[in-house]
């Protein structure tokens, strides 16, 4: 599920294996946090015209289907998918890895100054993002969690080669200081299985 606030230009995206109105209700509770909706749009789903009028948000249709009624919107999703596509190749990641590499995408944007503009982060929280910015799928070095710290030998160095797959966010898009990474070892076994590393928020 796809969000954009058209007054900030902020974006965010989820990936919803249902359409479960609780669960929608959650993704966009998790967006917005406490920010002020003045109108809401959408292209009617049922779950999203459920999940606004329990939040109280003034809900706008668009024409399901009908890109012209909602154009700005459907650019923006279409910018999302582009640069998510563009995220895995650049990091050779297969497709199933597109529900980090979307978040990913879309706080890198956020936080990015264009055009002489201030950034959709800037004007969210109203001050420059002051967090590392890294490319999607680069190889970092972090320090695991005290569990998984715990399995390594005595003399193993205390910072582990890892995988950056993208910042670990508050409620409301704000980014609580912490980075979501994966193992190496980890993302080496379980890319040649084909399947996705588990990853850690450090």
């Amino acid at each position: 599920m796809a969000i954009y606030d058209l007054g900030m230009s902020w974006s965010d995206c989820f990936a919803s294996a249902n359409k479960k109105q609780r669960k929608q209700f959650g993704l966009c509770n998790s967006s917005v946090a406490h920010f002020p909706i003045i109108s809401f749009y959408s292209e009617c789903a049922g779950e999203l015209i459920s999940s606004a009028k329990r939040m109280g948000w003034m809900h706008r249709t668009a024409v399901p289907h009908h890109s012209k009624t909602n154009g700005r919107v459907e650019r923006e999703i279409r910018h999302i998918e582009e640069g998510t596509r563009t995220l895995l190749m650049r990091a050779g990641l297969d497709p199933q890895w597109w529900p980090l590499a979307v978040r990913a995408y879309c706080f890198g944007q956020n936080v990015t100054c264009r055009g002489g503009r201030k950034s959709a982060w800037e004007q969210r929280f109203g001050y420059p993002f002051d967090g590392l910015i890294l490319p999607f799928g680069a190889g970092c070095y972090f320090l695991p969690c005290k569990p998984r710290a715990k399995k390594l030998g005595k003399f193993n160095t205390s910072a582990q080669p890892g995988v950056f797959l993208g910042w670990h966010l508050k409620p409301g898009g704000e980014h609580s200081g912490r980075y979501s990474v994966a193992m190496l070892d980890d993302f080496r076994t379980l890319i040649a299985a084909g399947k996705p590393a588990r990853v850690f928020v450090q």
